[in-house]
Order: C-alpha cells, then structure tokens, then sequence
C-alpha cells in the first residue's frame, strides 16, 4: 500500500512538473513573437524616448564642391538614394552628386535663371522651389530634356520660402517659410503673428497649398522647451539670448532647409542665419534645439537625411567653396 501511494506521488509530481515547463515554454514564446512584429521602420518615437544621436560639431565626412556649386541653395537624395541632388540660388541648374565621393557627376538645365531655394525628389519627378514659393515640377520628357509645370499659390516673395522636403505619409510637399507665414491681414483674415514661423503644405494629389499652415512654430514652444530640457549652460545662453531676446520684436527664427527623417518621420530644420538646428516630432512638438558652431556650419542652406540616418548638411561658400558635411547616427 504504501509503494502504490509512492509511486502516485512520484507520478503526480513528474506532471505537475510538465504542465509547469509547458506553460514557462507557451509564455516565452508569445513574449517573442509580440517584439518581433514590432516594425522600427514606421515606430514613431515618442517625446519621452527620442534621443538625438549626432555630434554636428564633428562631421564624418566633408566635401568640397566645385566653383558652380559656391552658393549651393538646396540639397536632396534621389528616389533610388544612389546620388545626391542639388540647386543653386542664381542658375536653373540640376546637379546630381556622388554621395559618395561629392563629385559633380552631371549637370541639367531646367529653366531660366532664379532665386532656387529648395529641391525635392519624389518618384521619378523632382520638385524645385522658389524664394516666392512658385513650385517648379520637373519630369524627364526625352533623353536630355525636362518638362517644367509652375504651380502658384498664394504665398509670395514676403513669405520667402527656403525649406522644400517630401512628406511621404501625407503625400505631400512641406514649404518652410523664413519670412512671413501669411501673406497680411487684409489677403488672409488673419494678422500675422511676428512671434510664429509656419510651414505650410503643397497637396501633390490636388497641386494646391493649404491655406492653413501644417505646422507652427512659436517664441512660447521654444520657451517651454528650453524651461524644461536640461541642455549645456553654453546652449542655453545661446539660444535664449538669441531666439528669445526681451527687446526683440519678433522670433528670429529663418528655416533654410528641412527635411523628415526617414525612420522615426520626424522633422529635421536648419536656419542659416543664427546657426540654428531643430527636431520636430510628427505632431509639431519641439524634440531638439541647439546653436550651431559657425566655423563648421559656415552657411547652411541645404538638409538631406539618408535611410541609414546619414544626415548631409550643404553650406554655401562664405570662404570661397561650398561643402557638404556628413553626419553619421551614434549608437
């Protein structure tokens, strides 16, 4: 009697043991296959989370670009990645660059002579806007042609649009104006704040600009910012006494270039003039702010980010060349 009650025992406790290891099995599993559909490529990083990975006081690489390219105005990548693209402020030139090497591998008339501030390849069309935010839609038409359509809008040469970049999500165009956002009371309705930059939105489906700016950004956000993210003591008197100056007037803030960071879909600003850079997260919240080291970042006018988080940053020749800094992510 007592070897049966043994042996039951032994018996019971061998699968109480099973069931356990099972369950242990079943729950690891499930906690792997709940991290691996996760997709990183279209997470959205939060406020709280975002960490900004790039030391753009030490570019990774730097090219010099040849005399046509001294006042290099906007910066992009092809569709396929494989080159950069680039205009300048005075000619209506295209100029395709190695992205590895910074050589000039091909320039292409595409129309007369203007103020060319931004360029933006989408597909197999690139896009090209002017300081009086006319936007030129360049297709391949032969071999060795292009066929140009402008697109007008209401914004105009007070508005002084620098910054072009691709929004894939909404399929649409962003149009940073380093002026003012709207055109005046009397056109709009609506007075124009002195104390907000906008950016407005160019619909590719309906080749319209939205009325209502896509995102704003004020002298108060900025504030806030700075309030509550603990930056260098250096940084902070830098942008404080330059962006939120007591005696000025308006917020001295002249967006050059723009561009979205292809994993996270955050917005990417550089301002020339006061060396400034800026993240924005999808929603137009401020994620990163810092003052840019002016013996680097000479004149930056030109924004490009590649899919592997290379940012490019194009600078016009104050010194007589134009460069384009490489700045690879940290880990």
């Amino acid at each position: 009697m007592v070897f049966f009650l043994k042996k039951e025992y032994v018996l019971f406790t061998l699968l109480s043991l099973a069931l356990l290891l099972l369950q242990t099995c079943n729950a690891t599993h499930g906690a792997k296959s709940t991290v691996e559909s996760e997709s990183p490529e279209t997470k959205v990083e939060k406020p709280e989370s975002f960490r900004f990975r790039y030391q753009l006081e030490m570019p990774d690489q730097t090219f010099e670009l040849p005399k046509s390219l001294i006042e290099i105005s906007g910066l992009t990548l092809q569709s396929n990645k494989e080159r950069l693209c680039a205009i300048q402020d005075e000619n209506g030139l295209l100029f395709e660059i190695n992205k590895l090497t910074g050589e000039v591998e091909e320039e292409i008339p595409f129309y007369k002579d203007g103020d060319y501030e931004g360029i933006e390849c989408v597909k197999k069309t690139t896009y090209v806007v002017k300081s009086t935010g006319t936007i030129y839609e360049l297709q391949e038409s032969s071999a060795d042609t292009l066929s140009v359509t402008k697109y007008k809008s209401f914004l105009n040469k007070e508005n002084d649009v620098e910054g072009l970049c691709y929004d894939a999500k909404n399929n649409r165009l962003l149009l940073a104006c380093k002026g003012k956002g709207k055109k005046n009371k009397k056109e709009s309705g609506q007075a124009y704040d002195p104390f907000e930059k906008e950016i407005f939105a160019f619909d590719l489906k309906t080749k319209t600009v939205a009325v209502e700016p896509a995102f704003k950004i004020s002298s108060k956000a900025i504030k806030a910012f700075l309030d509550k993210n603990p930056l260098t003591p250096k940084q902070q008197e830098k942008l404080r006494a330059y962006l939120l100056d007591p005696e000025e007037t308006k917020l001295k803030l002249y967006t050059s270039a723009i561009a979205i960071h292809p994993s996270s879909g955050n917005l990417y600003l550089v301002a020339s003039k006061g060396k400034i850079f800026m993240v924005l997260s999808p929603d137009g919240n401020i994620l990163h702010l810092e003052k840019l080291n002016k013996e680097i970042h000479r004149q930056p006018e030109g924004l490009a980010i590649d899919d592997n988080g290379t940012i490019y940053i194009a600078n016009e020749g104050k010194e007589g060349i134009g460069k384009i800094h490489l700045f690879k992510p940290s880990l």
